[in-house]
């Protein structure tokens, strides 16, 4: 298996997943990637990496870093997880991304089927106000 490269995450989700990847390529352990990042100057505690995976958030940015190099990763590949991880950024922060999209990929949020179906009871209730407004209205000027 070839060393997983972040060039086809689009999605902040697809970002998070890579990295899982990353760390299943190496086959170590988060304690094992905290040593190796102390060896090379990183702090990265072995509770950081594995709270940073286990949810579709981007990770900081000198997280990132620090995980790629302790996954043996090259200065290119390095470079590659943190430009994609800024691309990500600048995407959510340009509204490139639909709002729904930024708000669950950017901060960790997540539109569950409890949220849709909250909007779709705020829509019809307001519908339903707007029409017996009217009507009120209607019979209100005859």
């Amino acid at each position: 298996m070839s060393e997983p490269l972040p060039d086809v995450a689009g999605t902040v989700a697809e970002f998070v997943a890579g990295l899982r990847c990353l760390k299943a390529w190496t086959g170590l352990s988060y304690r094992e990637l905290e040593k190796r990042a102390a060896l090379v100057g990183d702090a990265l505690p072995h509770s950081t990496v594995a709270s940073s995976l286990s949810r579709d958030r981007l990770p900081r940015e000198e997280v990132v870093k620090a995980f790629a190099r302790a996954c043996g990763c090259s200065p290119q590949t390095v470079d590659a997880w943190v430009a994609r991880r800024r691309h990500l950024v600048l995407l959510a922060e340009s509204g490139t991304a639909s709002t729904v999209a930024r708000k669950a990929s950017v901060r960790g949020s997540r539109v569950t089927k409890r949220h849709l179906v909250t909007a779709g009871g705020v829509v019809a209730a307001a519908a339903v106000g707007a029409a017996l407004t009217l009507t009120a209205l209607g019979r209100w000027r005859s």
